[in-house]
């Protein structure tokens, strides 16, 4: 069985908002370390585009969120 080979993280703020440098440097070496993977920093728009785009009622529970 073939699966794709993603690895999803999630940083509400952005990768540019990243300020602290071992955070930084995680983000990193998951890139390095998995050189045949893709990679996915996700932030607060994308995730929420993508409840949006699945339906109301997940872009809903979505903006509930504190």
């Amino acid at each position: 069985m073939m699966f794709n080979k993603n690895i999803f993280m999630v940083w509400f703020q952005g990768e540019k908002n990243i300020t602290k440098k071992s955070f930084k440097e995680n983000v990193e070496n998951w890139k390095v370390l998995n050189p045949t993977w893709n990679f996915f920093l996700v932030d607060d728009k994308i995730l929420r585009e993508s409840c949006r785009r699945f339906s109301k009622d997940c872009l809903d529970l979505y903006d509930s969120f504190d």
